[in-house]
């Protein structure tokens, strides 16, 4: 069974790699289609203070999402996936992946 029928966003996964020495990049991981939403407890949107900033993302759950990565919508909005915020879960026959992220402003 697959989640895809509710996939509205389709993100770009980008991770800081090794490139020579001790110089980092980031390049890009993958696509990945899924379902972002703001995060919401008791009804209340959170986000450190600023309305709208804390999202969750679902997505299949074979998908290569790491904490620390950074990912980019159609909008070209950044999120970068929060510590410890990569959760594999089952539902039933349904395996996803929820992704705590926080809207950035630069990358």
């Amino acid at each position: 069974m697959s989640i895809l029928h509710l996939a509205t966003n389709t993100m770009i996964v980008s991770r800081m790699t090794l490139v020579s020495g001790s110089k980092y990049a980031l390049s890009t991981v993958t696509s990945v289609r899924g379902n972002l939403q703001p995060l919401k407890i008791d009804g209340e949107v959170l986000g450190n203070g600023l309305f709208g900033r804390t999202f969750q993302f679902f997505a299949e759950g074979d998908v290569d999402i790491q904490s620390g990565d950074k990912l980019r919508d159609e909008d070209s909005n950044y999120y970068k996936v929060a510590d410890n915020g990569v959760v594999r879960r089952t539902f039933g026959g349904l395996d996803y992946l929820k992704v705590i992220c926080e809207r950035v402003e630069n990358i």
